[in-house]
């Protein structure tokens, strides 16, 4: 373990704020993360945007898992002004956590503002951050920390800007331990969509451009391929 490691080591021990952020289809593929979502932009994929592409890309591999019930799914949509389909947010969990995954999702589709009302406390039975797979010193320093009234917002403040450097040294951190351990081959298709996504943006840009081409051509966009789970809903959250 080199200088770097020991580093990324002792601070990932830290809380971090968003902490599987970017890294959900890792996590899930590699069954270190009990549920997550991903966006589904299928025809409309902002290929200027390399974490559009990479979820875009990504959700194609977690979805052939699903095929495979190695991961179980659920959809809900959102409207959005503009969009006749709305926008799809395909959550994904661990076989096994249907329960958690219909109650994050539902959640999820109700939004925000419903989650201190009766019917959000009786369908959560746990914190978002328990479902999503978060350690407790990250659920503590959201919840407790940064929302807390008697706390100085300057403290605040300077938590939030040291959170790129204990969340670079977490994910690190994450991303050598799943190197280290056996692959399954989602998760090489994973790893090397991040890394192609470093070196060869244009490239993965090009063959995303050209993919969507050859669907739209054939008249075929591509369709929902994921199997769904029992907990199987649509929401139009209002």
């Amino acid at each position: 373990m080199n200088y770097r490691q020991i580093f990324n080591k002792i601070v990932a021990q830290l809380p971090v704020i968003g902490p599987h952020s970017g890294m959900e289809a890792l996590l899930l593929a590699a069954g270190k993360k009990p549920v997550g979502a991903l966006l589904l932009f299928k025809d409309r994929v902002n290929v200027n945007n390399p974490l559009c592409l990479a979820e875009h890309l990504q959700a194609q591999i977690l979805d052939k898992l699903v095929e495979q019930e190695k991961l179980i799914s659920t959809d809900i949509t959102y409207p959005v002004e503009g969009l006749k389909d709305g926008l799809v947010c395909r959550h994904y969990a661990q076989p096994g956590k249907e329960q958690d995954l219909f109650e994050f999702a539902h959640s999820n589709a109700l939004g925000p503002r419903h989650l201190d009302t009766e019917e959000g406390d009786q369908l959560l039975r746990k914190r978002i951050g328990d479902y999503l797979g978060y350690r407790n010193r990250d659920q503590f320093l959201w919840e407790n920390i940064l929302h807390s009234p008697v706390i100085p917002n300057r403290i605040k403040d300077a938590i939030a800007r040291t959170n790129v450097t204990r969340k670079h040294a977490y994910q690190s951190d994450l991303y050598r331990q799943i190197q280290d351990e056996p692959q399954n081959e989602a998760v090489k298709q994973i790893l090397e969509i991040h890394d192609r996504l470093r070196t060869d943006f244009d490239g993965v840009r090009q063959a995303v451009i050209d993919d969507i081409a050859a669907k739209s051509a054939e008249n075929t966009v591509p369709e929902n391929t994921a199997k769904p789970a029992k907990a199987n809903f649509s929401c139009n959250n209002t």
